[in-house]
This record gives structure tokens, C-alpha cells and sequence, in this order.
């Protein structure tokens, strides 16, 4: 093992969109506050004087905890490693990484038979740099390497991609038939027609493309406005649409004022089933993320899975002395029972040893657990409902639902029909059909094909035939997918029956570990709740949340690494430690373009403080306080 020392490469972007508009919420929530901020940073004693808490009392004895090792836990980790600060980091389920979990199936031979349930492809851009640096800091640190190998997100071979709705397939996105090309997909077949006249140019898949295109592009006038600034123009987009959806903005909007019949299609042909009924500006940043970058955007994969980079991440941890505690279900957490500033008991059972109990001190807790599943952990006795906000915010912030159904097949059928790599779309309950970039070079790909990837109310609806615990897929859902694998490939009736070997399923949604694939908000609930609160510490400054529902990027790894940085930053300043563990942090770890004011960041924490109710000077109520310390003597 490499013994170098790696600094990470990881540098400021200018117009992130992700990062533009998590500082606009911030600023946008600081001006209805000025006045309580002036308040707090009128007083100059320190912050963790104020708290009541030093970096002197995280020992070996009483470490931070980490709750959670994915890539956002075990990040973590590893940033308290490299600055020799203790740590334990513990995991409800029996392996880490989280949302980034790859199955291998058991025929494996040539070590291509897989697929990645969670995080499968990585884009080539400037925002994701901390993933790719990461991949470089882990490497140094291992002894097999990790390697990234080329993703094709759309087919190299002869066919694209095939498009079937309404049963009629469609191959390169062009009819066969010269009658087709007005309907190809036979919507309007029929009297009265589905779609008004009025509309019925839409009904064109390339149509449908360019009025897609025009909508990001009137939403996205302000950042092309040399008036503005990127800052100010994301401000203004904020403003403006915090609380639509997609539905809301295309129904409402004068230039648009879409039917809903319009409003179903567009959102059939770009989305998934309710995604229109999801926060707008999420969409809109997605969009702007690819549009900065002046060349096409490449996306890599983690040659033999995304598993391996948070294993990866838990064998460069074990090589310096750290394990990961598996098996542990949180069931609370609360202030240490004694008269004093500092500790948190983390109290819960060990799942694999017949129910054992688990209890343990901390100076401090770093929760980097879903929302989801952050909301059945008792907080109560910590102080949560100090911050009613804070609390209710682990309720109601919304994650989205996933399913990826695996297939692995006895030959790989689909490269006959020139897809190699790449993907297909229908409206059938499969929807999303990705099939494999691996192994690289000019081979044959895996046999192991995701029949289906849904999201929304198709993952809903098709999650009810997934056993959650075993993966296993029952007749019924067998019968539906390879049924309508043929239909969207123009198969015979029949013809893969028997060219299936093995299938493996999985519900994010209905997996007791996450209750969701990834954060996914409704309108408001960025600007009224994440960065206003989930960004903020409880428990007085000992209890700090971390995952990519607190990041500006959700559903990405990048996010979930964001927001490591962040609970760490704010740990390091809440317990006092010294500048030069601070500038450590800074020179290994980089800086983060979402908080890159330094006055921002310590007036969003004390803001999170004054919400808990501590008064300037540090002062917590003393009587009919809930979460109260309790003296020992109780």
C-alpha cells in the first residue's frame, strides 16, 4: 500500500447549478432573518465557547459517530481519519455502500455477470470532480485498484435505441412508413382525437424533443442574460418557481397553458409516471448541469460494479485500523445522562447477534442515514423538537422510488439486433430497458440485461411484485417483464421463456434500509425546509446530518460527498478545533462551491442554534425544556 500523500484536486466551479441555487436558498432565507443574525454574531465569543463544547473531549473513549456507511458515511471517515480524529462508524444493514450496491450473479465466470441496482454511471463533469477525486484517493490506499471504464448511454451499434408506445415500435426515432411520420405512435388514431388539433404537431417524437428543448430553454432566459449574473439569475429562477412543478408551470404559464392531455404525453415521453409532479427547479438544474459543459458529456462505470468504490473506501479504512460496525439498527439517540456539555447516546441492537443490545457514547454524531429512515430513530431525546422546522423536515422531505429488475439471460440477444449499450423506452411497466456497457473493449457484452428501471408510480406499481428481502421475482412479474421485453424489441411470443438463467429484483423504496432511491422534492420543499434546517446541527451543535437529500445535488454520489464535507466542516467549528486542523481539512479535502462564503456558513449554523432556542451569549433554557439534560442523580 501506498504510503504518498494525496491532496485532492477538488476545485471551485464557477456556475455550478446545484451550488448556485443551494446559496440562493441560503440567501433568500438569511434576509428574512437579518435581524436574528445580527443578534447572534454581535457577540464575539466563539462559537464553541458559546456551545459549551471542545474538540479536547473527542477521545478514543468517546469518539463521533458516524451513523451509516455509504458513500456519504464512509466519506466521512475517511476525512476524520486523515485529520487523527476518532471516530466509530456504524451500519443498519450487513455490508456498506448504501444506494450503491451491485449484484453478482452466482454464475460469474467471466466476472461481467452483474448489474448496479443503486448508482450505475458517473458523468465526466466539472460539478462530480469530487467523485473522480475520491476514486484517486481511495486507489492509493488499496490493493486492487479501481477502474472506470466507458458507459454508452446511448446504443453503439447499429440501432439507437427502440421507442414503443402504444404499441407501435419505433426504431432511431423514425417511422418505417412516410403515413406514420405525423403519428407515429397512432395517438390521435382515433375520433375525438386524444390530443387536440391545435397540438397535434406534438405528436412527433422529434416534435416532442423541441418543445421540451423551448421549455428549458424560456426557463433558463435569465442565465443567458449579460445583465445578471449566474447568482442573481438562479435568485430570480428561485423566486419565480419554487413552488411549481412541472405540471403547475406548463398549465399556468400563459405562453403554454397546456391541456392536461399534453402536459400526460410530454411528461410519457420524458420522464416517468408523476414526475411532472415534482419540484421544477430540480429539473431545470439538471438541465442546466449538461448545458455549461461545451462538449458532449461522456459518462464512465465502475469496471465490475459502483459496489466497489465504497468497498474500496472500507478496505482503505481497515488498512488503517478502522472497521465498520454492521448489523446495527439506530433506535435513538439522546444526551448523555449527566451534568455536563457534551455526549450523545447512541443507543439501538445488533441484528446478527439474536437481538443483542447496543449502546454507546459519543462526543459527537454525524447521522449521514436517509431522511427516510433517519425518521424512525427517536431524536426526541436529544432535543429534536426544540427546532419543530428541523423536525418535521425528517418527515416530510421526499425521496423518489426506484425498481431495477436484472435479468441474466443464456445468450446476449440483444447485440443481434444492434444494441450494444445504451437504452430503450416504452410506456409499457417496464418502461426503461438499459443494456450493458461491459466488459469494455470491442467484446461481447454481459448476458445480464436491467429489463426494467422505473421511477415514480411506475416503481410503485411494479415494486408490489418484488420480495424486498430476497430479490426473488415471482411468476407474475417474470410473465410481465420478459412479455413485454418482446413487444418493445419486436420478439416472438414466447421467444425468451427459455433463455432465462437467473433474475434478481430490488424495491428501493420497500427496502427497510432506505424507504427510497434518492432525494426527489415536491415544490417549496427545497426552498422551505433542506438547507433552512437539515443543514443545520442539533442536539446543541453534537448532532450533524449528512446524505444527498442535504446536498444542492441529489441523486447523485458527488451530492452525498458535498455533504460530508459540510457535517465535518461544521464539527470542526462547533467544538473549537484548532486552525491548523482546520487549513488540513481544507488543503486534503478541498473547499465546497456551496459554502464557499465563510460568513454564509456561520450564520446559517447559528441560526440553526437560535432556532433550537440558545440565546446569543449561549444561554438554553433551564426549565420545561424538552431534551433537557437529565443530572446524574435521576
Amino acid at each position: 500500500m501506498s504510503t504518498m500523500t494525496y491532496t485532492l484536486t477538488y476545485k471551485k466551479v464557477d456556475n455550478n447549478p446545484f451550488s448556485l441555487r443551494a446559496r440562493a436558498h441560503v440567501r433568500l432565507n438569511h434576509k428574512a432573518y437579518e435581524d436574528k443574525i445580527k443578534e447572534f454574531t454581535a457577540v464575539t465569543t466563539p462559537v464553541d465557547e458559546r456551545l459549551q463544547l471542545s474538540w479536547k473531549n473527542v477521545t478514543p473513549a468517546t469518539p463521533v459517530g458516524i451513523v451509516g456507511a455509504g458513500v456519504a458515511g464512509l466519506y466521512t471517515a475517511m476525512i476524520l481519519d486523515s485529520l487523527g480524529i476518532p471516530f466509530e462508524i456504524i451500519e443498519q444493514s450487513g455490508r456498506v455502500g448504501g444506494r450503491v450496491f451491485t449484484f453478482k450473479f452466482d454464475n460469474n465466470k467471466d466476472g461481467y455477470q452483474y448489474f448496479d441496482v443503486g448508482a450505475m454511471r458517473f458523468p465526466r463533469t466539472p460539478f462530480m470532480n469530487r467523485t473522480f477525486d475520491l476514486v484517486k484517493k481511495v486507489n492509493r490506499g488499496i490493493s486492487t485498484p479501481i477502474e472506470l471504464i466507458d458507459y454508452h448511454f446511448a446504443s453503439i451499434g447499429a440501432l439507437k435505441e427502440l421507442q414503443y408506445y402504444n404499441g407501435r415500435q419505433l426504431k432511431n426515432g423514425k417511422p418505417e412508413n412516410l403515413a406514420d411520420a405525423i403519428d407515429p405512435f397512432h395517438v390521435n388514431a382515433y375520433r375525438p382525437r386524444y390530443i387536440p388539433a391545435k397540438y397535434s404537431g406534438i405528436l412527433q417524437p422529434a416534435v416532442i424533443k423541441d418543445v421540451l428543448a423551448q421549455i428549458m430553454w424560456d426557463l433558463k432566459a435569465d442565465f443567458r442574460n449579460p445583465k445578471l449574473t449566474m447568482e442573481e439569475a438562479m435568485e430570480r429562477l428561485v423566486l419565480a418557481h419554487d413552488k411549481d412543478s412541472m405540471r403547475s408551470y406548463l398549465t399556468n404559464n400563459p405562453k403554454y397553458a397546456f391541456p392536461s392531455e399534453v402536459i400526460h404525453l410530454l411528461e410519457t415521453f420524458d420522464k416517468s409516471t408523476g414526475w411532472y409532479d415534482r419540484a421544477l427547479v430540480e429539473s431545470v438544474c439538471e438541465s442546466l448541469a449538461f448545458e455549461w459543459i461545451e462538449e458532449e458529456v461522456k459518462y464512465v462505470c465502475i469496471d465490475g460494479g459502483s459496489s466497489k468504490l465504497p468497498e474500496g473506501m472500507e478496505e482503505y479504512l481497515t488498512r488503517k485500523g478502522h472497521t465498520v460496525g454492521k448489523n446495527v439498527r439506530v433506535t435513538s439517540i439522546e444526551y448523555a445522562p449527566y451534568e455536563g456539555p457534551a455526549g450523545l447516546i447512541v443507543k439501538g441492537r445488533k441484528t446478527d447477534l439474536n437481538v443483542t443490545k447496543y449502546e454507546r457514547e459519543f462526543a459527537a454524531v454525524i447521522s449521514t442515514a436517509p431522511l427516510s429512515t433517519l425518521n424512525l430513530i427517536d431524536l426526541t431525546g436529544c432535543g429534536i423538537n426544540d427546532n419543530y422546522a428541523q423536525y418535521s423536515a425528517i418527515r416530510e422531505l421526499q425521496y423518489g422510488p426506484s425498481i431495477k429488475v436484472g435479468i441474466q439471460f443464456t445468450e446476449n440477444w440483444w447485440e443481434a439486433l444492434g444494441l450494444i449499450g445504451g437504452q430503450s423506452f416504452t410506456d409499457l411497466p417496464i418502461r426503461t430497458v438499459v443494456y450493458p456497457s461491459y466488459p469494455p473493449g470491442n467484446v461481447t457484452k454481459s448476458r445480464v440485461l436491467i429489463a426494467s428501471y422505473c421511477w415514480t408510480q411506475d416503481a410503485e406499481r411494479l415494486g408490489a411484485f418484488i420480495d424486498s428481502k430476497t430479490g426473488k421475482i415471482s411468476d407474475d412479474l417474470r410473465e410481465i417483464v420478459l412479455r413485454n421485453l418482446e413487444k418493445v424489441h419486436g420478439l416472438e411470443a414466447g421467444f425468451l421463456n427459455n433463455k432465462v438463467e437467473d433474475a434478481f429484483a430490488f424495491d428501493w423504496l420497500h427496502n427497510p434500509f432506505t424507504q427510497g432511491a434518492f432525494a426527489f422534492f415536491g415544490p417549496q420543499e427545497f426552498g422551505d425546509k433542506i438547507y433552512h434546517h437539515m443543514r443545520q446541527p442539533a442536539a446543541r451543535g453534537q448532532l450533524f446530518f449528512a446524505g444527498e437529500a442535504t446536498s444542492g445535488c441529489h441523486a447523485w454520489v458527488a451530492g452525498a460527498l458535498d455533504s460530508a464535507w459540510h457535517s465535518v466542516w461544521e464539527f470542526l467549528h462547533a467544538y473549537g478545533y484548532p486552525e491548523e486542523i482546520k487549513e488540513e481539512f481544507r488543503t486534503k479535502w478541498g473547499s465546497s462551491e456551496y459554502w464557499d462564503d465563510y460568513d454564509q456558513m456561520r450564520d446559517h449554523f447559528l441560526l440553526g442554534l437560535a432556532r433550537s432556542g440558545m440565546t446569543p451569549e449561549g444561554h438554553w433554557p433551564t426549565e420545561g425544556h424538552p431534551g433537557q439534560r437529565r443530572p446524574a442523580t435521576q
